[in-house]
């Protein structure tokens, strides 16, 4: 930057203020312009885990509808070995026990 000393003070030319004024400006604009295209790739990066959150949500209630009938079956199970070491092995009398335990 050129500058003129007169009387005591210091002077910038007014060429030089504006271009260091334009320069700003445009470190300024360029770092705007970076923020809001990141700002648009965060925004499509949150949409799509919106969107795989809706079958995520899905997949979670499988697996407790799975792990419930799981848990169903395990507890049948181990009444009928139970059923099966005391020698009631007819179906009938497997139906007739376990409709009594119900």
């Amino acid at each position: 930057m050129k500058t003129i000393e007169h009387e005591g003070a210091v002077y910038v030319l007014k060429s030089d203020m504006e271009s260091a004024i334009q320069s700003r400006i445009q470190k300024i604009a360029h770092k705007a312009a970076e923020a809001e295209q990141r700002a648009t790739e965060l925004q499509s990066a949150l949409d799509e885990a919106s969107a795989s959150r809706g079958s995520i949500d899905a997949l979670a209630s499988q697996l407790e509808q799975a792990q419930a009938q799981l848990a169903q079956a395990n507890a049948r199970y181990e009444r009928h070995s139970t059923i099966a070491k005391y020698g009631l092995t007819d179906k009938d009398m497997l139906d007739a026990v376990e409709w009594q335990y119900e």
